[in-house]
């Protein structure tokens, strides 16, 4: 069965989310036993920006989540390294979606951000620092370039560092809480009337004037 182009943007994101932590040594793989719901925060409320406007984006996340899969808190406190991919690219037509990462310039409030080595044009490596009692990543872009632009933002990857058991990790649930995600700008890379579910879960589309 071929892949279904419908969902590549969410499927490469996806694929390439482990390299967040690709330098991990084999007793720190990457585990799913906890299950965490958390969320962005974007700075905006509308669907356009001009050349040189800023967004800004933040995730805040305490260090004694609530685990999904337990019903119970869990102590992250020192212990944990958070990441994800931000993968940014420019909508041109049907099953047309270009990496974009140049076309913005980037301020890090707080967390890591870095290019990815497998694609740095299409896709930089986020992640969280631990500040007080919370893990935040908290960016600012700035559009460089006109056109539609859509930004996935997929599911995070809790990994514990004092551990040895592949299993003690997280798999973080990450949704925008406070906006609209104007997916309609993504209708034209689809020939069907409404964005798939899957993936409009994970992203923010902005159109630059």
């Amino acid at each position: 069965m071929g892949t279904n182009l419908k969902l590549l943007p969410v499927l490469i994101t996806i694929v390439v989310i482990a390299n967040v932590f690709a330098t991990c040594k084999k007793s720190e793989c990457i585990g799913y036993s906890y299950k965490l719901k958390e969320f962005w925060t974007i700075q905006t409320t509308n669907d356009s920006l001009n050349i040189g406007d800023t967004l800004s984006f933040m995730s805040e996340i305490s260090n004694m989540p609530f685990d999904y899969s337990s019903n119970r808190k869990i102590n992250f406190s020192g212990n944990a390294k958070i990441g994800t991919p931000l993968d940014i690219r420019i909508i041109k037509g049907l099953n047309d979606l270009r990496p974009a990462v140049d076309s913005f310039n980037y301020i890090t409030i707080s967390g890591t951000l870095k290019p990815n080595d497998n694609i740095p044009n299409q896709i930089k490596d986020l992640s969280w620092t631990e500040i007080g009692n919370s893990y935040i990543a908290k960016i600012k872009i700035i559009a460089k370039s006109k056109g539609d632009y859509v930004i996935t933002l997929p599911d995070a990857i809790g990994r514990l560092i004092k551990s040895n058991n592949c299993s003690d990790g997280a798999g973080i649930f990450l949704t925008n809480a406070n906006v609209k995600n104007n997916a309609y700008l993504l209708k034209p890379y689809y020939s069907l009337p409404n964005v798939p579910a899957n993936d409009s879960a994970h992203i923010f589309c902005i159109r630059v004037k």
